[in-house]
């Protein structure tokens, strides 16, 4: 294809165009330039090439080098036969800026030229093309006659005019166009382009930013957006909506131990799920990581949406089998029910509220908000972990266990607690808060400093004996975390102490969460010679052969155990004691507040006893001060 180009176009096409254009006759005259190139003109207005009748690009390279005012560096030549003033011509397009670039490609729009009175003077061909008829005036392509075409310009004869609604006859209905109109002395251009793929790409960008890329759920931003209109429906009608917040179990042990792949094919699944168990009205929305959401419209009952609430997670707790692996999943959800009064902001704090009390019941708990003090202390601790962390509220108290038989303390126990008002919070007040905010690693990681800091203390004022540990408490999620095992290596470094005088507190749930990773963690923990203990063994139903499995060091029993020492099974107990002592690992009897169940423990062999009745959780001073007159340093 020729394109024709009419000599009253030529300014209009190519003034706006950042590369040089050239229009030069087959005898190398140069006919036309435009402002990126004039400075190539010469007084003769005869191209600069030599007088062969074929042009190249490497002639023209050449006679470019020889020319003072151009550079070569980068530089783009397009030489491309065209029709200009009905003779054959060659035009030249020279790009410095962007060596893909080519003018001719630009003119991949249609071109109609018409005068004052509609009259169309010319087209090119790729109007031609898509029109696919010959049209003698502008009215003949508008829909509506007495569209006010001129007028569009005639204001501003200056500028463009984008026209936004109007549509023109015989071209493709399947494809999008942009027109924009130009007035140049006493002539029109209107300019047509094919903008489908862009319109397209719009759409499709649209699309992703409502969905999460992972699942294909609604995001966070759609769910806001949704939840603010849902609440003036509810208000307005009448009616009452339920807010769902859903928190699977254990996630982070998946990606840890079986890889993020897995982890995302099983959000995938979760979120498949959760489609298929919701009505069509109902909003799903991924808030990041594995956190999901659900909003509930025209609820009848609180009684309803436990209903749905315990269908759904029966329906997400089916096993499932990913990269060879059966997955157990099991997810905590917590919801509010508003009649509308409430904003978005105050139902999501309550929804949360209950789904992280859902977190403390047993795994794939249900809970519906209650207004309760509990509720206004966690909403309390947000508020305060909004600003960076202040260490200085943290501080560690201390509890000593001792043997059985002589009273010698055999380890102590780190316990943090939070300086909140000045009165110290128990971990169970405010721990969960501190991990669904983040904060969770990093306070573990200020443990561990403080804890080896104090044993280098005790260490140095020789206090206690060099085989004592101090007890540190060991989350399952700082368990699993890659800076773990580093962090703890770095610290025992740091103060120049022996590694048998630190002892890990686990729970029984982080050897069960991933068995593999979990006896690899050990495995390096008992190499380096920390000691590791079981917290609350009895409390789940981990076999006994984990004692068999694992390097462990000591396991404290579960004081749910003996809660009630005139029903509980003393055989129980008495073979749980014996197993571990078989295994050489030491029984510590937790709980112990009266002679009662000290005499219980003593005569179930137990090695050593914790509880209020030997001391109460201490500060470091009051804590040295209870070594001091307890019993003596040997060294």
């Amino acid at each position: 294809m020729i394109n024709r180009i009419n000599t009253e176009l030529t300014e209009l096409i190519f003034n706006s165009h950042q590369a040089g254009v050239l229009i030069v006759s087959n005898t190398h005259h140069l006919l036309y330039s435009n402002k990126q190139a004039s400075h190539l003109n010469t007084k003769q207005k005869t191209f600069f090439c030599d007088s062969s009748d074929k042009l190249t690009h490497l002639q023209l390279k050449e006679n470019l080098h020889t020319h003072k005012q151009f550079s070569i560096k980068n530089l783009t030549v397009s030489i491309v036969p065209i029709e200009y003033n009905n003779q054959p011509c060659k035009l030249i397009s020279l790009d410095e800026n962007a060596p893909q670039a080519d003018v001719v490609s630009k003119l991949n729009l249609g071109l109609i030229s018409f005068d004052m009175n509609g009259n169309i003077i010319s087209t090119n061909d790729y109007f031609d093309d898509i029109c696919k008829r010959q049209v003698k005036h502008i009215e003949e392509l508008l829909y509506d006659p007495y569209s006010q075409i001129f007028d569009a310009v005639n204001p501003c004869p200056t500028t463009h005019c984008h026209w936004q609604s109007i549509k023109l006859k015989y071209l493709p209905r399947n494809r999008h166009y942009e027109y924009v109109i130009n007035q140049h002395h006493q002539h029109y251009l209107l300019q047509i382009r094919d903008v489908t793929q862009l319109t397209l790409k719009h759409r499709e960008l649209q699309q992703q930013a409502a969905l999460d890329p992972l699942t294909g759920l609604a995001n966070r931003q759609v769910f806001e957006d949704r939840l603010s209109q849902a609440l003036i429906r509810t208000k307005r009608n009448q009616q009452k909506l339920a807010l769902a917040l859903l928190d699977l179990d254990d996630f982070k042990q998946v990606n840890d131990s079986l890889g993020h792949h897995v982890g995302d094919q099983l959000l995938n699944a979760i979120a498949l799920r959760l489609k298929e168990h919701v009505r069509k009205s109902d909003t799903v929305a991924r808030l990041g990581g594995d956190e999901f959401c659900i909003i509930f419209e025209q609820v009848n009952s609180e009684q309803s949406v436990r209903t749905k609430l315990r269908k759904l997670n029966d329906a997400l707790s089916r096993p499932i089998m990913l990269q060879g692996h059966t997955l157990y999943p099991k997810a905590s959800l917590g919801a509010c029910i508003t009649d509308g009064s409430l904003d978005e902001n105050e139902i999501y704090k309550r929804a949360d509220a209950a789904m992280y009390g859902a977190k403390n019941m047993k795994r794939g708990s249900v809970k519906l908000h209650q207004v309760t003090e509990s509720f206004n202390h966690s909403s309390s601790i947000k508020e305060q972990l909004n600003n960076e962390i202040d260490y200085s509220q943290f501080e560690l108290f201390f509890q000593p266990s001792v043997t059985t038989n002589d009273q010698q303390i055999c380890s102590i126990e780190a316990l943090l607690r939070w300086r909140e008002n000045g009165k110290p919070s128990l971990p169970k007040e405010f721990f969960n808060v501190i991990e669904s905010e983040g904060h969770a690693n990093k306070i573990e990681s200020w443990v561990i400093h403080e804890a080896c800091r104090c044993r280098k203390t005790w260490a140095e004022k020789k206090l206690i004996d060099s085989s004592v540990p101090i007890s540190i408490n060991i989350s399952k999620s700082y368990f699993y975390h890659p800076n773990f095992l580093p962090h703890l290596h770095n610290e025992i470094a740091r103060f120049n102490i022996a590694p048998e005088m630190i002892e890990l507190d686990i729970q029984e749930s982080c050897l069960t969460s991933s068995e593999k990773k979990s006896f690899q963690i050990t495995k390096k923990l008992a190499d380096l010679g920390v000691k590791i203990a079981i917290d609350r063994f009895g409390s789940s139903h981990t076999s006994l052969r984990t004692l068999h499995d694992y390097p462990i060091d000591r396991i404290k029993l579960d004081r749910k155990l003996v809660t009630n020492l005139d029903t509980v099974n003393s055989s129980l107990v008495k073979s749980i004691i014996n197993a571990a002592q078989q295994l050489n690992i030491e029984v510590v009897g937790e709980g112990v507040e009266s002679d009662e169940l000290a005499d219980f423990y003593t005569d179930c062999c137990c090695d050593a006893l914790q509880g209020y009745m030997i001391s109460r959780p201490a500060k470091q001073h009051n804590l040295e001060q209870f070594l001091r007159s307890h019993c003596e340093a040997v060294y």
